[in-house]
C-alpha cells in the first residue's frame, strides 16, 4: 500500500477552503459506539512491525472483509471472463497477495508490485510453491511496472485493490493513466465517499488504536500510519472514465463493492468489456450503477 499521500486542498462554492477536517476524538462516536470495536481489546497493530501486519485478519473489522470478498469476486468474474491461466495480471500495492488465494482458478502468471521490501519479502515466502507468482523487488509501481512490462510485456489485467490508489500521492487521474499505460484492462477498487462508509472506516482505526483526522466533506482520513486515505464519489470515477477516452480507454463500467467501496474498470476493447460484464456480473448491483461508455 502507498503511503506518504499529498495533501490535497479543497474548495467550497465560494472558493473558500474547507475547514473540515477534525481529531477523531472530537467529532466521531465514542469507541464503544462504533460497531464491533471493545475499547478494552484496542490494539497497536503498527507495533507489529510492518504495513502488512495492520492488515492481518485479526486487525480488519467484519465490514473490511465484507468488501474485501466483495471486489474480490468482482475480480475472479473478470480473470475468468478474460481466460483465466491464459492470462497475465498484475497487481499494484500488492500487499500479502491476498487476490491470489480468492480466485477460483488461477491466472497463467500473477505479479505483485509493491513498495514495502518486509511485505514483498512475505509474499515471496508465502508463495514459494506457487509457480505462477512472482514479485520483483519493493519499487514505486511508476518504476516497477514500467521496468517488467518492458521486460515481458503488457499485462492482460491489472488490479489496484483496497483503496491502494487513496493512499498514493499526487493526481489521482495521472496515477490511472500510468497504470493503463501497461495493461489492456484496468480493475481499481476503491472506498466510497458516503458518510456511512467514513464511520464504517472509522472502526478500523479505532480498533487498531490509530489517532485520526477525518474531512467529512471529502472522506479523506489522515493518521500518521497511512498518511492520507481519500475516497471518492461516484460521480468522480465518471469523470475519470470519460477523461481515460484519450488514453485509449474504449469501455468503462462502475460496480459497487459493498459495503465501503466501488469498482471501476477500464478496458481497450468494447467487447472485451461485454464479455467480462456478462450475466454473471449482474449480481455486482449493476443496475443501480450502469455507468458505461
Amino acid at each position: 500500500m502507498g503511503l506518504g499521500a499529498e495533501k490535497q486542498e479543497r474548495f467550497d462554492n465560494n472558493g473558500r477552503q474547507e475547514e473540515s477536517q477534525v481529531k477523531l476524538t472530537e467529532q466521531t462516536p465514542a469507541l464503544e459506539q462504533l460497531k464491533g470495536v471493545d475499547p478494552a481489546s484496542v490494539e497497536k497493530a503498527a507495533t507489529y512491525g510492518d504495513q502488512m501486519s495492520a492488515w492481518d485478519d485479526r486487525h480488519l473489522t467484519e465490514d473490511q472483509k465484507e468488501w474485501m470478498q466483495s471486489e474480490a469476486e468482482v475480480v475472479d468474474e473478470i480473470v475468468s471472463a478474460l481466460g483465466a491461466n491464459q492470462i497475465r495480471m498484475g497487481d499494484v500495492g500488492c500487499g500479502n497477495a491476498r487476490i491470489l488465494g480468492k480466485l477460483s482458478a488461477a491466472p497463467g502468471s500473477y505479479v505483485g508490485f509493491d513498495n514495502d521490501a518486509k511485505t514483498i519479502a512475505r509474499a515471496r515466502e508465502d508463495f514459494q510453491a506457487t509457480d505462477c507468482a512472482h514479485f520483483p523487488d519493493a519499487a514505486d509501481y511508476r518504476e516497477g511496472l514500467p521496468r517488467y512490462t518492458a521486460n515481458h510485456g503488457k499485462m492482460d489485467l491489472l488490479v489496484c485493490l483496497g483503496n491502494t490508489l487513496g493512499t498514493l500521492g499526487g493526481d489521482r487521474l495521472e496515477h490511472i493513466r500510468n497504470m493503463f499505460e501497461h495493461t489492456d484492462v484496468l480493475v481499481v477498487s476503491v472506498v466510497e465517499n458516503a458518510k456511512s462508509v467514513s464511520l464504517k472506516r472509522l472502526e478500523y482505526y479505532a480498533k487498531n488504536g490509530y489517532d485520526c483526522h477525518i474531512n467529512w466533506s471529502t472522506g479523506t482520513i489522515t493518521s500518521e500510519q497511512w498518511g492520507e486515505s481519500f475516497s471518492w464519489a461516484r460521480d468522480e470515477l465518471l469523470e475519470i472514465s470519460e477523461s481515460m477516452r484519450t488514453e485509449g480507454a474504449e469501455a468503462a463500467e462502475v460496480f459497487k463493492a459493498s459495503p465501503l467501496g466501488l469498482v471501476l474498470v477500464l478496458a481497450r476493447s468494447r467487447d472485451t468489456l461485454d464479455e467480462i460484464s456478462g450475466e454473471s456480473m449482474r449480481r455486482f448491483d449493476h443496475s443501480n450503477l450502469n455507468w458505461r461508455f
